[in-house]
């Protein structure tokens, strides 16, 4: 018996996006700002990846990226910042390390 599933039959269990950018420039902005909407970004994740091969490189890379994400994030609608704030709060108390009293 075989059995055939239409796209409509399915069930999406999971979706990834990867977005991969070489260079950090401001061209790339108005592409990373639509990742960024509120409701987008708890499911959201930023890595930087940098080149081993040029590892005396590295501070001025993240510098850079650092000013990209700074300008982007500053430009983002209130709605936006506020999902993001709330988003950077959940992450920082998960990161927390619980107190031992003794």
């Amino acid at each position: 018996m075989r059995i055939q599933l239409t796209f409509e039959e399915l069930d999406v269990v999971t979706r990834l996006g990867i977005y991969m950018l070489s260079n950090p420039t401001p061209s790339f902005a108005p592409l990373l700002r639509p990742l960024f909407a509120p409701q987008a970004l708890q499911d959201t994740i930023l890595v930087m990846l940098l080149d081993w091969r040029n590892p005396w490189n590295w501070l001025r890379q993240i510098r850079r990226w650092i000013r990209l994400l700074r300008d982007l994030f500053f430009d983002l609608d209130d709605d936006a910042k506020l999902a993001l704030e709330e988003v950077m709060k959940a992450c920082m108390s998960n990161l927390e390390i619980p107190r031992r009293t003794f």
